[in-house]
């Protein structure tokens, strides 16, 4: 594997605050080539996003995408950055608007939200029978380094995702690698945010003594 920064077509699925800003860093990033679109139920992040990649030279379309499929078809990789793990499910399982439904075959599903481990595991499976790459990818750092392109990256999976994604791993901030598959990189986010959770109960019960 090298450094070397092989360019990517790029779609963003949820544009909020952590998805919004990792889409428009990569726009900005020379590793992707297109942004071939950036969808989310809001409809003016929507325009909004397509908007700064026509500015920037690196919209697919002069339009912005209207469903699923137009977001991705076109995609090498595709981030899912939702808030929960149902949304995760309906977008990429749920029926003939889906994710495994309308990417390529030898495209990748970056999965950047929050889930449990079981869940990227049977996503991994399911993906990749349908001949498209996928990588356990949560992340820690928050919109500002994700707009600066600092992000912590823990990323898992097969050798073959993990190649295939790398180039935008790395314009996404730090990738660490997480051997033992999918699902072992949303074992070590879980047990961060565990860890993190009980930091903050023993800091609240100090403080009322």
């Amino acid at each position: 594997m090298t450094d070397k920064c092989e360019k990517r077509c790029v779609a963003v699925m949820g544009i909020g605050s952590m998805g919004g800003s990792i889409a428009r860093h990569l726009i900005d990033s020379p590793c992707a080539n297109k942004v071939t679109g950036a969808f989310d139920v809001v409809q003016s992040l929507v325009r909004e996003l397509h908007q700064y990649a026509v500015d920037s030279g690196k919209a697919q379309s002069d339009r912005p995408p209207n469903s699923v499929r137009s977001a991705v078809e076109f995609a090498d990789c595709v981030i899912l950055m939702l808030s929960s793990e149902d949304q995760c499910t309906q977008l990429a399982f749920g029926g003939c608007a889906d994710l495994i439904t309308n990417m390529k075959k030898g495209s990748c599903l970056i999965c950047c939200s929050t889930v449990k481990p079981e869940w990227a595991k049977r996503a991994a499976e399911t993906f990749s029978a349908a001949g498209i790459y996928y990588v356990d990818c949560p992340v820690s750092g928050g919109p500002k380094r994700a707009r600066e392109g600092e992000l912590t990256v823990m990323a898992a999976g097969d050798v073959d995702s993990l190649e295939y994604a790398m180039p935008v791993l790395k314009a996404m901030g730090k990738v660490h690698k997480i051997s033992g598959g999918a699902g072992a990189a949303s074992k070590v986010k879980v047990s961060l945010n565990y860890c993190r959770m009980n930091s903050i109960c023993i800091l609240q019960d100090h403080t009322c003594w």
